[in-house]
């Protein structure tokens, strides 16, 4: 009955973020302010996509995920030119490998480049699963460069940061911490993974441990869930907001490498609103978020065969 108990109040828990982030209105709210995601395109209907006008009247269909981020984008060459910029975007091994067999299915050779809710550019796929956009302005194609380099911004108001915590078991953990918030009630977050030459990681836990001392409700009264199937994790604290000025631990994802996996993979916290902070009064807070946590995995033969 207990373990139904808490199932039933994480469903009810992860609603209740998500209503009140509508709500509420998403302001001026950042999570990865300038990152970019990369949409399938297809000219005819298809199931997951949705129609898309634009600004010149073509009608198109674009995929309403994103199935790849920056943090599947190796490097950004960008090249001037009287009409704008062409900008040549190299993915990871594994993600080329996704996007031409994604591509051949579906989409007609295009990917609709993101940033948060607007289309900044279209990219042609070339034979050898690399991206090439035309006619971008300086100031995208810098905007561009910077997620995928990593380029350190000084942040203003809250930071939500992903941490390598080590290997335990041949998995591996990330921690989630936030700091710069003056008064926090409560959270929802859910991490995304991208890169590898090869393979890909799989989230096997998803867990808030509230029995540590940096936590930041601990010795609250909190009430917290977490869903593998979503890849989320939530807490709220009962009895008020409380101060996370300083670094302050929210959660812990739990990965393992398939086994064909292998090369830098990288995880961060997934843009939109599936990552919520909420303050006083339940209202929604903006905030950044930190560098990507990158985990290695070894390639050689022996690594696979002891996996």
């Amino acid at each position: 009955m207990r373990k139904e108990m808490r199932v039933f109040v994480g469903v009810l828990l992860l609603a209740l973020f998500s209503v009140s982030a509508l709500a509420g209105g998403r302001g001026d709210r950042a999570v990865k302010s300038d990152a970019i995601g990369l949409h399938l395109v297809s000219s005819s209907p298809q199931t997951g996509f949705r129609q898309v006008t634009t600004t010149s009247g073509d009608r198109m269909y674009v995929s309403t995920r994103a199935t790849w981020t920056s943090l599947d984008v190796l490097s950004v060459d960008t090249l001037p030119g009287r009409d704008g910029s062409t900008l040549s975007m190299r993915l990871s091994g594994s993600a080329t490998n996704r996007l031409t067999d994604q591509v051949q299915r579906v989409s007609d050779t295009q990917v609709a480049i993101y940033s948060g809710k607007s289309i900044i550019g279209m990219a042609t796929v070339n034979k050898d699963g690399s991206l090439t956009v035309g006619g971008i302005t300086p100031d995208r194609s810098e905007q561009i460069r910077r997620v995928v380099d990593g380029d350190p911004v000084v942040p203003v108001g809250p930071l939500v940061t992903v941490v390598a915590a080590g290997e335990l078991g041949g998995q591996h953990l990330i921690d989630v911490y936030i700091e710069g918030v003056d008064s926090l009630r409560g959270y929802q977050l859910r991490l995304t993974s991208g890169g590898g030459d090869s393979g890909s990681l799989e989230l096997t836990r998803v867990s808030v441990d509230e029995s540590r001392d940096d936590f930041v409700f601990f010795g609250s009264n909190v009430i917290n869930a977490s869903t593998k199937l979503l890849g989320q994790l939530a807490s709220v604290r009962a009895d008020g907001p409380t101060p996370a000025n300083q670094a302050r631990y929210l959660g812990t994802y739990v990965y393992s490498a398939t086994r064909d996996a292998s090369g830098l993979f990288r995880v961060n916290v997934e843009s939109g609103s599936d990552s919520v902070l909420v303050g006083p009064q339940n209202g929604e807070l903006g905030f950044n978020v930190g560098a990507d946590a990158r985990i290695f995995v070894g390639s050689t033969k022996n690594d696979r065969d002891s996996r």
